[in-house]
């Protein structure tokens, strides 16, 4: 197996809880809307929802970030060949 780059995993972490965050405060706001002001929003399903962001956000900037770094590095590995 290999070792995680931490180029990928830690940016992918912050910005899924960004958007794990960002997640909660969108549905515990939609919630507030239909109570009476000052109510108290809906934190279950605002948990869950943001539970939820936070894995898509944290997998899918993952895959993403990882398929960037493999295509710098074929770029790379091409440019070096065409040099030499």
């Amino acid at each position: 197996m290999r070792k995680l780059n931490p180029w990928i995993v830690i940016p992918a972490v912050f910005v899924g809880l960004l958007v794990g965050w960002l997640g909660w405060i969108a549905t515990n706001v939609s919630c507030r809307a239909d109570q009476a002001p000052g109510g108290p929003g809906c934190p279950l399903a605002a948990t869950i929802v943001g539970i939820i962001c936070v894995i898509g956000g944290t997998i899918g900037l993952t895959v993403v970030l990882a398929l960037t770094g493999r295509s710098i590095g074929e770029y790379r590995a091409e440019k070096e060949r065409e040099i030499s």
